[in-house]
């Protein structure tokens, strides 16, 4: 889902310049090409296309000296000798990009006293003598793109006083050193992106004259500056993305600020509050934990603070911005939202507060924040939101974000329903629909039905494991045990995804508890390594104190005490595995007890079977059998020892049927008798996290 925060496109190239800057008239360009078989040319322009040429041909303005409009494109040239320029008095413009040419030497561009326009993008250069752009004083644009400059002399650019625009995108430049544009006090756009710069002297952008010049645009983008002194420079707009700054000094005659994709952590100025002129300031995912620098800055109009730790906010966060209209707090880890904290933005227009932990978000705090148009809530673990009467409070609300929370099917429906009825257009994700419950392509979850969709849950969690402590962990663990409780008991497979969960759990435990012991065994490694150092201090050594002793101590007391937190830890966890595995063994024996009552069964029926068979009882067969014996003597006497044999074997299987069922019983009262020892006992990892919490 795009968010189109109204944020200048840091990408700029050469051919937008005519949108930049104020007040340059370029003589336009008519399409006429020039063939060198037929020779057909115009008195304005000339252009060849695919010739080859070792040098810039001399005799080209010898012949034709009123050529303003000159393009040698691909060229194949590799020098410019000094004067073949001699007799280009009327040249307006010159194209040699895409050429092999390597350096630029003294006095090349003699005789093109009008040449507004010089384009080298493309070629070989590595070095520009000083005085190469001699004579070009109504030079007005200079194209370097992509070549292989990797320093330029300090006066290079001092014949050059009507400049307005300079490109030196694609370079190797490492140092941009002080003074380097002094000489250019019209100088509007500087665009130095995708070098090597490490360093940039704070003087690099001001006039040697002293006086305030205002740049239109400076762009450092996509370089290595690590620390950079914006203190004496004065622009519209300044670019210093993608580089690895952690603190950056401003000045008050800067109106817009990108620096994203940083390290910065502060950002400072020696200005009093009142002359800052910032307006616009991106700090998209930065180091920022703190907004004490950044909410002094009053005159702000648009801030990005997205992809930045920044926690828990103060009720003066945004005191002092009164003036603020766009605002992005995406993935800051924002978890609460307090009345007075937005209440002083009354000019509020764009707000992003997606991809937080917020569990409820009561929109009363945005009761100040009435030009409100665009609100960004996805993400969150929003169930309900009061909306009744959002369009009476917000009457300029029309786009709302709603996707990536945990909304019940029926609630989203209403409010779904409320948000088509007062023009209010709810953002939807941009990726294809799942098998899964949706509102108008907005995920919910229906009670009714026992499928649950756990991409939140894991996107909360990949996005929040690198700067979410082990408390926002066990948030999320805890939350994912909730929505397990809850279809649990009405639906098997539900249960079958539980165990396989708490597995995971348990597994993602375990590497917690490593984890912390790994910490625990460098902390006491650091402080082997400190008591071993201050037992090898001298008496005489003014540097031992009592204080460095004491905070020893406590870091040793502390790593102990920890250590003794781990092992409670790693004891509740084994006992959990332990009681995890009695609760398989009852269940086995459940099976086996289940077994033998169907075998018991099944003798009782044999011996019904046995007393049923022939007719007669089975008592009545052994009374006969000893009738028998009476009246035939000893020979019935095997008939005898058979029925007896049989009787003994029906009354073994009845006991034996009887001792394991009073096995099994004395098991099961053994084992509730220790429930009851320990009725505050809960072997279950959820009861564990709960706990730590």
């Amino acid at each position: 889902m795009a968010k189109a925060a109204g944020f200048t496109c840091e990408a700029v190239r050469y051919d937008s310049y005519s949108a930049i800057f104020r007040n340059v008239v370029i003589q336009p360009m008519v399409d006429f090409w020039f063939s060198c078989d037929s020779g057909y040319y115009t008195k304005t322009k000339m252009t060849f296309l695919n010739s080859s040429m070792e040098e810039l041909p001399k005799k080209l303005f010898d012949s034709f000296s009123t050529l303003q409009n000159v393009s040698l494109v691909d060229c194949n040239i590799k020098h410019i000798e000094r004067y073949s320029l001699d007799r280009a008095g009327s040249l307006r413009s010159l194209d040699l990009s895409q050429n092999q040419i390597g350096e630029l030497k003294g006095f090349v561009f003699v005789g093109a006293s009008n040449l507004m326009t010089l384009n080298l993008t493309l070629n070989n250069i590595s070095h520009i003598e000083s005085t190469a752009f001699h004579s070009l004083s109504a030079l007005q644009l200079l194209f370097l793109d992509r070549n292989k400059l990797g320093t330029l002399n300090a006066g290079v650019f001092s014949p050059l006083v009507a400049l307005r625009g300079i490109y030196l995108n694609g370079n190797e430049l490492e140092v941009l050193d002080g003074g380097l544009f002094g000489s250019n006090s019209k100088l509007e756009v500087i665009l130095v992106q995708n070098n090597r710069l490490r360093v940039v002297d704070e003087h690099a952008f001001t006039v040697s004259s002293g006086a305030t010049v205002s740049r239109s645009l400076i762009s450092l983008q996509n370089n290595s500056i690590v620390r950079l002194d914006l203190q004496h420079v004065a622009a519209q707009k300044v670019i210093l993305s993608d580089n690895l700054l952690q603190e950056i000094y401003i000045s008050a005659h800067i109106l817009t600020l990108l620096a994203n994709n940083n390290q910065i952590s502060n950002v400072t100025s020696d200005t009093s509050v009142a002359e800052m002129k910032l307006q616009v300031l991106g700090l998209r995912n930065n180091s920022i934990t703190s907004l004490d620098s950044v909410g002094r800055l009053s005159s702000l109009s648009t801030l990005d603070l997205s992809y930045n730790n920044v926690g828990a906010l103060r009720l003066d966060s945004f005191g002092l911005l009164k003036k603020l209209k766009v605002l992005s707090l995406e993935r800051t880890s924002i978890s609460n939202l307090q009345h007075g904290t937005f209440a002083q933005q009354e000019a509020l227009e764009w707000l992003d507060l997606s991809y937080n932990n917020l569990d409820s978000l009561d929109m009363d705090i945005l009761t100040s924040s009435t030009q409100l148009q665009t609100l960004y809530i996805d993400g969150n673990r929003l169930r309900s939101i009061q909306h009744e009467e959002m369009k009476k409070n917000f009457p300029k609300l029309t786009l709302l974000g709603l996707t990536d929370n945990r909304w019940n099917c029926t609630y989203l429906t209403k409010l779904v329903r409320y948000c088509n009825g007062n023009s209010i257009v709810v953002a939807k994700t941009s990726e294809a629909l799942r098998n899964q419950t949706n509102v108008k392509g907005i995920y919910c979850y229906d009670d009714k039905n026992p499928i649950r969709d756990w991409n939140t849950t894991v996107q909360h969690l990949v996005n929040g494991t690198a700067q979410a402590g082990d408390g926002a962990l066990e948030a999320l663990l805890k939350s994912v045990m909730e929505d397990v409780r809850r279809y649990s008991e009405d639906q098997s497979d539900t249960a079958n995804k539980t165990v396989k969960l708490e597995g995971a759990l348990y597994d993602l435990t375990k590497q917690q508890l490593a984890l912390q012991r790994d910490i625990l065994a460098v902390r006491q490694s650091v402080s082997d390594v400190w008591l071993f150092l201050l037992t090898n201090r001298t008496t005489n050594d003014t540097t031992f104190s009592n204080d460095e002793i004491r905070r020893l101590v406590e870091g040793i007391n502390n790593v102990t005490l920890e250590k003794q937190e781990l092992s409670v830890k790693r004891m509740q966890l084994e006992l959990y595995q332990q009681s995890f595995k009695v609760d398989k063994a009852l269940e086995s024996a459940g099976e086996n007890a289940d077994r033998l009552t169907a075998l018991a069964k099944r003798v009782e029926q044999w011996v019904a079977g046995l007393v049923g068979s022939g007719g007669s009882s089975f008592l009545g067969q052994l009374g006969a059998a000893r009738r028998d014996a009476d009246s035939a003597g000893t020979g019935a006497g095997d008939h005898r020892d058979t029925a007896l044999i049989v009787a003994v074997l029906v009354l073994v299987c009845l006991m034996m049927g009887v001792l394991l069922f009073a096995v099994y019983r004395s098991n099961r009262r053994s084992y509730n008798v220790e429930r009851r020892r320990y009725p505050n006992r809960d072997s279950s990892l959820t009861t564990i996290v709960d706990n730590e919490m």
